[in-house]
């Protein structure tokens, strides 16, 4: 992902972050979602679908799937290969299923996919294990 497509993405996250905050009570998940920030590229399982990666910024964690913002459209029901970049390099993955999908600004989408996260992913981002429930 290129430096300005990352800017980008980061922007959008930011405002949806002060969306979120101004409505505190909207969480209804049974696992909450934590802010979480990092990258990540798509790998489509379904053998159809383009081989290319598709790049993502994560937007939260929780252990019940993941959020964030990506350049394409996602089908809901879709399901992927999470591929998480530190520093350019593959750190972790993780297969998801796309529950959802909406743009918020142009070519922005906000996905959220569900998974049944690992510890070790959770660890990897930085987030404390004891805010997630």
């Amino acid at each position: 992902m290129s430096s300005q497509e990352s800017e980008r993405l980061l922007r959008a996250l930011s405002d949806l972050e002060r969306e979120r905050n101004e409505k505190p009570d909207a969480e209804r998940r049974w696992f909450p979602r934590v802010p979480a920030r990092g990258e990540a590229e798509l790998l489509a399982i379904d053998q159809t679908r383009p081989k290319e990666p598709i790049p993502i910024q994560l937007r939260d964690v929780g252990w019940g799937g993941f959020g964030f913002i990506c350049q394409e459209a996602l089908e809901e029901g879709s399901q992927w290969r999470a591929i998480f970049l530190q520093r350019g390099q593959q750190v972790a993955h993780q297969t998801l299923l796309v529950r959802h999908c909406a743009r918020v600004a142009g070519d922005l989408w906000l996905v959220g996919s569900q998974t049944c996260v690992e510890n070790g992913v959770v660890t990897l981002l930085g987030v404390d294990r004891g805010r997630l429930g």
